[in-house]
């Protein structure tokens, strides 16, 4: 599929919002949005203008100029735009004539915005889908009872001032449901976090006399992104050569659900129609838009009626009307009598001796000859040192300035990689210990005091403390070590300090003699595991991968740029690379490491009306350049930079190219008239500068001994190449 582009506007009952969308090689891409744009009902002329500003913001955002835009448009509705007959209703649809014809837009079709929402959710779940769909806005709520992946029931519910839940279910209570309603609401439109909250958070079942939801129902918001690329789906799925749209529910048809009996008829769209298309869309009917062939009543009474305004798109089909046919009168005309030619069969042989004279005349007057003649074209390369500045409005060979026009573009790069780093994770040991004092007076001993193992492993006990002194008892011959209970943790991790009950252990700054501990229980808590994590080479190989991904997006941008636009120069690329937002940091624990980019990409290109003109100053007293046909077309233009920035660029412009030589074909024309083949071939070769090869062919090649080329000489056509 060639490149395509259409308008998408989402109307809304009080705003318009549209949004500019390319199918590029099969996939299609919402380039960007313009703002919602508020438009007031009593004043029609109120609409043209919101979605022109609308239309013309979301141009402006991707870069589009004037001529690229498309001129057509895919129309997305409130669903009490459509009647009952699955047309646009007549209010409406003057509305849309009047809009169509001021903007010069085409309608591709139309589609309720709910009946888009549903078909995506029944594609998205894989089943039919169930749920209450709620459009907010402003002054009123449209709320949608979907059964089944189908709409059965719609309520139209005014507000007066700001959303309440309760308006929405005194809405919804209007269903006319025999049972408990499905348990999802989707809200879009005017919705933000309040409303949300409001609406998630109210109390939906347990009220008296009022039977909606069996249990809480589930609640969910489509913002207005997730709704252009439903609606984008909707259209592009009616193309006849598959379109690629990303990961959205699939829409219903564009048409409302009406059988209608198209017969295919065969159209013939101008180029400069068929340039904006999506080719092979099928056809949409007056008919199927709302507007509708048929002859009013008064018009059939003879009374005139206001012809509309709708500007009819050459893919409708035309109004054909009925013209009476005249009334041939038919007459008896006279016979005639013809002369009776009698032939004397005996003389008939002297005819051709009789005509030979005129047939030998014959090729001489309606003979024809083509000629081409191969050229030795002219070759120029020549390379100058210049500024090539944005702001220059002209060129000016004596400053050395040329202007250049300059394209950006925004590239948005994701790259994620495996982790590579590896840490050592666990718990400390933890236990309770009994510290004894051998000493006479009391030992303070502080928060962080270091005890060893008999394997040498080291533990901190966790709080200050102090330890009584030895108490002696001299009449019965008994010393009492002063002692105290306290709670100590392994200076590391691992489960090789899980310490046993009763285990001995002493301090690193006194001697066992004066100062010991013993654990009163299991030591317990102690693990050591090794992980995943960030490291500092991760990072450096993600942002390796992110600059040669940037890079592959450039030159597939830069692709499609160049096939819209053959000015642009390669060579003139600059890339300013965003900050990299890394998910996790180096350390953290991860198996993958994500890192996202935004980078500015700059290009220039000539302007096609000023190259001619860099032509003639720079190649004007090349050898063999008077004596050119000079076609722009036919050289190429390189920029290599010295010093480049987004501003200006200064360096070599090389152009370089081919020309034919300037060849009088009316005067070759009369050297070759009358002259026989071997006359005329000597002429091209020798006469004629600059051919290397020919070609010539007549009509009458059987005769060329007797017959010359033609005396007549618009009966000699020469081609050059």
């Amino acid at each position: 599929m060639e490149n395509q582009s259409f308008w998408l506007a989402d109307i809304g009952d009080h705003t318009v919002t549209v949004a500019y969308i390319n199918v590029d090689n099969g996939v299609s891409q919402v380039v960007s949005i313009g703002p919602p744009c508020p438009w007031d009902e009593s004043n029609p002329e109120s609409f043209n203008t919101a979605l022109d500003q609308s239309l013309s913001e979301s141009a402006i955002s991707a870069n589009l100029s004037q001529d690229a835009e498309p001129n057509v448009v895919a129309i997305i509705v409130p669903p009490f735009w459509v009647g009952s007959d699955g047309k646009i209703i007549s209010s409406k649809r003057k509305l849309l004539e009047s809009m169509f014809k001021k903007l010069e837009l085409k309608p591709m079709g139309f589609i309720a915005n709910d009946e888009a929402i549903v078909e995506a959710a029944n594609v998205a779940d894989g089943f039919p889908a169930s749920f209450v769909l709620v459009n907010i806005s402003a002054t009123n709520l449209v709320v949608s009872l979907t059964y089944l992946g189908k709409i059965i029931e719609r309520i139209h519910q005014d507000l007066a001032g700001t959303f309440d839940p309760e308006l929405l279910e005194s809405a919804i209570t209007q269903f006319k449901s025999e049972s408990a309603l499905p348990p999802q609401i989707i809200l879009f439109g005017q919705v933000d976090e309040a409303i949300f909250e409001s609406v998630k958070n109210y109390s939906w079942i347990g009220k008296k006399n009022i039977e909606t939801f069996l249990h809480f129902p589930d609640v969910k918001i489509y913002n207005s992104s997730e709704l252009t690329q439903i609606f984008t789906h909707a259209i592009t799925s009616q193309f006849s050569t598959p379109v690629s749209s990303p990961p959205i529910p699939k829409p219903i048809n564009l048409e409302p659900e009406i059988e209608v009996s198209i017969p295919e008829v065969e159209v013939e769209v101008s180029p400069e129609v068929s340039r904006n298309l999506p080719i092979e869309l099928s056809e949409v009917s007056p008919s199927e838009l709302g507007f509708t062939n048929e002859i009013s009543q008064d018009e059939a009474n003879g009374e005139p009626v206001e012809e509309s305004n709708f500007i009819v798109p050459e893919s409708f089909p035309e109004i054909i009307e009925t013209i009476n046919e005249p009334v041939i009168v038919k007459k008896n005309n006279p016979k005639i009598s013809l002369p009776k030619i009698s032939f004397n069969f005996q003389k008939l042989f002297l005819y051709p001796i009789i005509c030979s004279p005129i047939l030998i005349l014959i090729p001489f007057f309606f003979s024809t000859a083509h000629i081409t003649l191969y050229l030795t074209p002219y070759q120029f390369n020549k390379t100058i040192t210049a500024t090539f500045d944005p702001q220059a409005q002209a060129i000016d060979f004596t400053k050395k300035i040329i202007p250049i026009n300059r394209q950006d573009f925004t590239i948005n790069t994701s790259s994620t990689i495996a982790t590579t780093g590896q840490k050592t994770i666990g718990d400390k040991a933890k236990g309770e210990i009994t510290i004894f004092n051998n000493q006479e007076k009391v030992q303070n001993l502080p928060s962080g005091t270091v005890l060893i193992d008999s394997q040498g492993d080291k533990y901190q006990i966790d709080n200050n403390l102090q330890v009584p002194a030895r108490k002696l008892d001299l009449t019965q011959g008994i010393i009492t070590l002063g002692q105290v209970k306290a709670t100590a943790t392994a200076a590391d991790i691992g489960p090789e300090y899980n310490l046993s009950k009763d285990t001995p252990i002493h301090f690193k700054d006194f001697a066992e003699s004066l100062l010991v501990a013993k654990a009163n229980d299991n030591f317990t808590g102690g693990s050591k595991k090794q992980i995943n994590a960030v490291s500092a080479v991760d990072k450096s190989q993600l942002d390796a991968k992110i600059t040669a991904d940037i890079n592959v997006a450039v030159k597939s941008r830069l692709d499609s740029e160049i096939a819209k636009n053959s000015n642009i120069i390669r060579d003139t690329v600059q890339i300013q690379k965003g900050h990299i937002d890394y998910n996790r940091e180096v350390g953290e624990e991860a198996d993958q490491l994500t890192g996202t980019d935004v980078s500015k990409v700059y290009v220039f290109f000539l302007d096609p009306s000023k190259k001619t003109d860099l032509i003639n100053n720079v190649l004007s007293t090349e050898p063999g350049y008077s004596d050119s046909t000079i076609d722009t077309t036919q050289f190429n233009f390189s920029i290599t930079p010295s010093k480049a920035s987004v501003d200006k660029i200064s360096g070599q412009l090389t152009i370089s190219g081919t020309a034919l030589p300037k060849v009088d074909s009316t005067s070759i024309i009369k050297m070759l008239s009358g002259k026989f083949q071997n006359q005329a071939i000597k002429i091209i070769k020798n006469d004629i500068p600059r051919v290397y090869n020919y070609s010539l062919t007549t009509n009458f090649a059987f005769l060329k001994a007797i017959n010359p080329l033609p005396l007549r000489l618009k009966n000699i056509i020469i081609e050059f190449k």
